[in-house]
Parts: structure tokens; C-alpha cells; sequence
């Protein structure tokens, strides 16, 4: 393929897509989606296909719904006798045009971007030792401006937990204290209370309190940044609000295909030591139970809204539905020492077993599609973001 590369460091990703193409002949191209449109505009991506089998692997999230969308929906009705395996993030297919889903030599296989800090992960020292005269057990880190991060800090000011949980989001709250238009306005929601008052609120608040409107910042990496700035947040919390990366993103809860989200604001919260509440795509709890086998202390935390579509009534669920945990502070601190065996046992997973998970998932899901004694040759399409803001 006549395609210029860009040459990306990933190689825990690489080391999937290597394994499955074993000794095959292939193309590696590298670019961001971004890079991948921007070829696209210019290139007919069927064009380029002359292999059996054909590989595209996203490193980060790709919106279904644009011009990557058709290009790969044209390539497979052009080559109908090639296969097509594209290894994703993590990607709606409710959200694929019609024409796409009915693809059938299209498959997908799901590959967690945790995989590549998977090195500094399993070097980062554990928050085992907490700070039992903590008054503010809670902790909400957001960083970049989305909706759901946005509503999560409105829902804390509405339920008047903000004494009880330390929340970040500077670029959020300043965002919302500026705008000429109620943010509520901006989304596609229905909302079964008035929650534009928390808002004013928290604006309010945080001029009295300009602590509370400090974002934390980012050091080198995702990953060292628990190590270099986030490790005191960790030693005086005992709960996490965890605002992911996607919300509005369903899971297929009933789908016998494993993806779902981990990030390492996940991560965080299990190196952290503290017991989570996602902020998370439909169908996320259940996921990092049943294909990880993490302990989400059910008997703890109630993760009832893991299974509620609309977006507003989730959020507001997890939030309200667990608020005892911040406000009864004695009660959550005696539970958290009775449960640091599980803890321990979360960590031990994240850290070691974790990456095995995935690994062995992706490998399997790709020789079911594309036996590896019947490669005869490959075309790996390559797309790895390396700007995306989480």
C-alpha cells in the first residue's frame, strides 16, 4: 500500500496485532483518526486493498458516522471475499450506519487502551494506607469539559455533597459559570428535577472557595500523573465519583461480545484504594465484572444505575443512590478496612492478570475470524491517536 507512516511508540498494542499477524506480510500504517480522514480525502481506501485478510486497529475512540465509516463499508462490498477485522477501543455499533452493520465480512474485536501503560501501571505504588482523619472522603477528578462531567458536579452541588468530596474541574466550572445559556440547554436530556440551581450554586461556591476550582495538572503521562499529583487526592479519599472518558455510548449488556471501557481513571480508583461509582457507559459495572473478574463491591456501593438508558436518571442514580457513603464518613471508613483484603485482590489483578485478559481476548477473537494456517497474506491498517484529551 502506498500510504505514508507514522511511526507511533505503542508496542504493547503492536505486540496483539504482531502476534496475530505472526510471520504474514504485512502493511503497518500508523495515524491518528484524525490522519486517517485526512488520507481518506485524498486516497480511495478499496483502492488499496489487494490482501485476504485486512486489519484496522484504532488505538482511541472513533466516532462511528463519518467519512471512515463509508470508506470501510465500500472496501468490504468491494472485496466481498476478503475479511475484514477491525480491532477497536471501543466502538457503538448502535450507533453504525445501517449499511456498515450489515457487513458480513466485517468483525470486530475489542482491545482496551490500558494495555499501553502497562509498564508504568505495574510500577506505580499502591494508596494502601489511608488518612482516617480525612473529613472529605469523596473525590470527583474531571479534567476536560464533557456533558457528563459537567451534570456529575451539578449533581454533587444539588445533593449538597460538595463538603464531602473533593471535586476538580477548573476548565469545567469555569465553562459553566460564563455561559450565556444554561448548559442543560446544550444537551439531549431529560431531566425529572430543576438541577440549573446546583449550578449557580457551585459557581457561587467557588468564589468562595477558589481551593475547589483547582484542576489538577498533568505531569508527563496519564499514568505517572497518579504518582506525581494525584497521590494525596487518593490518601484522604475513601469513595470515587469516576467520570469516564464515554457516558452516552451503550454497551450492549446483552451482547455475547466483550467490550467495554477501561481507562486509567478506572485504574486510579484501584490503585487508589477506593470504592467506585462510574460515571460510565451503559453495561460498564457488568463488564468489569464479568470479563476482568474485578471486585465492585456490590454489597457496598449500589451500582443499580449499571443498566438504566437514560443518561440523566443513571447519573443522578449512581450519585444519589450511594450518597450515605460520603456523608456517614465513620461508617464508610470502617467498611473500607473490613473490605482491604478485596482491595488487595483488585490490585493483584489490574496488575498482573489484567493485560493477560486482553491479550489472550484479542488473539482468540482473531483466529476464530482468520485462522492463522490459513494466512496467506494481510493488510493491517493501523490508526493510533496519539492527541486525544481524556
Amino acid at each position: 500500500m502506498n500510504i505514508t507512516n507514522i511511526i507511533v511508540e505503542d508496542p504493547s498494542y503492536t505486540k496483539i496485532l504482531n502476534d496475530c499477524k505472526h510471520d504474514i506480510d504485512c502493511d503497518f500504517i500508523y495515524a491518528d483518526e484524525h490522519g486517517f480522514i485526512e488520507y481518506l480525502s485524498n486516497h480511495t481506501l478499496h483502492a488499496e486493498i489487494s490482501k485476504k485478510i485486512v486489519i484496522i486497529a484504532f488505538r482511541d475512540i472513533w466516532s462511528p458516522g463519518n467519512i471512515i465509516d463509508d470508506a470501510i463499508e465500500q472496501a468490504c462490498k468491494v472485496h466481498p471475499n476478503s475479511t475484514f477485522v477491525l480491532f477497536h477501543v471501543f466502538f457503538d455499533k448502535t450507533r453504525m450506519s445501517t449499511a456498515l452493520q450489515a457487513c458480513d465480512n466485517l468483525h470486530f474485536i475489542h482491545v482496551s487502551q490500558i494495555i499501553d501503560g502497562k509498564e508504568e501501571f505495574k510500577n506505580t505504588k499502591e494508596v494502601s494506607n489511608k488518612n482516617f482523619d480525612s473529613e472529605q472522603i469523596g473525590l470527583s477528578l474531571n479534567r476536560k469539559f464533557r456533558p457528563h462531567r459537567t451534570i456529575t458536579l451539578g449533581m454533587i452541588y444539588a445533593l449538597h455533597l460538595e463538603k464531602y468530596i473533593v471535586h476538580t474541574g477548573n476548565g469545567i466550572i469555569n465553562n459553566v459559570c460564563n455561559l450565556d445559556t444554561p448548559i442543560i440547554q446544550s444537551l439531549n436530556w431529560e431531566f425529572d428535577i430543576d438541577i440549573e440551581p446546583s449550578f449557580q450554586a457551585m459557581c457561587n461556591n467557588i468564589k468562595r472557595h477558589p481551593k475547589w476550582s483547582t484542576s489538577y495538572k498533568h505531569s508527563i503521562t496519564r499514568y505517572n500523573n497518579f504518582n506525581d499529583i494525584l497521590r494525596p487526592y487518593y490518601l484522604d479519599s475513601f469513595v470515587e465519583i469516576i467520570s469516564e472518558t464515554t457516558f452516552e455510548n451503550r454497551l450492549l449488556l446483552h451482547s455475547t461480545e466483550k467490550t467495554g471501557i477501561v481507562t486509567e481513571k478506572y485504574l486510579q480508583s484501584v490503585y487508589g484504594y477506593n470504592f467506585p461509582i462510574l460515571i460510565s457507559a451503559v453495561g460498564t459495572v457488568k463488564y468489569l465484572k464479568e470479563f476482568l473478574g474485578l471486585d465492585l463491591f456490590d454489597d457496598i456501593v449500589d451500582h443499580s444505575y449499571d443498566s438504566i438508558m437514560d443518561p440523566f436518571e443513571r447519573l443522578s442514580t449512581a450519585i444519589s443512590s450511594n450518597k450515605h457513603l460520603f456523608t456517614d464518613t465513620e461508617r464508610t471508613k470502617t467498611l473500607w478496612k473490613e473490605c482491604k483484603p478485596r482491595f488487595n485482590a483488585n490490585l493483584k489483578l489490574a496488575r498482573e492478570d489484567m493485560y493477560d485478559i486482553y491479550y489472550n481476548h484479542a488473539v482468540s477473537e482473531f483466529k476464530k475470524y482468520a485462522p492463522l494456517a490459513q494466512l496467506e497474506e494481510a493488510a493491517v491498517l493501523e490508526t493510533v491517536n496519539v492527541s486525544v484529551q481524556v
